[in-house]
């Protein structure tokens, strides 16, 4: 088989594939169907929950605390810490941070 015939078939295949995928009969400067042909999104698709967990968790930490007051709140921590089990993994969840204090403090003034 002639070594050009064989390219031409190859190029050939290629245009054909393209031309299914969508890619056929388009002039530059004009939107063809690859224009509207959906991206494939490059994300993990856990990401967006586990920050709506962490956001939620933080709020509930806040409404607590609020709802305790500080030394308290700080006072049942501390009990976690001291306890026996997996309660030092609760008590790491529930440790206040600056956001929550911050949130703690926003929210007890609308209340």
């Amino acid at each position: 088989m002639d070594e050009n015939l064989t390219d031409f078939r190859h190029r050939v295949a290629r245009i054909e594939r393209a031309h299914v995928s969508g890619l056929g009969f388009e002039a530059d400067g004009t939107l063809g169907r690859s224009h509207y042909a959906r991206r494939k999104r490059w994300r993990l698709p856990l990401m967006g929950p586990v920050v709506v967990v962490m956001a939620l968790v933080t709020v509930l930490k806040a409404l607590i605390h609020v709802r305790l007051g500080g030394d308290l709140y700080q006072a049942r921590v501390d009990a976690l810490w001291s306890g026996e089990g997996l309660g030092w993994l609760g008590a790491l969840v529930m440790q206040p941070d600056p956001l929550t204090i911050w949130l703690s403090a926003h929210i007890g003034a609308l209340v």
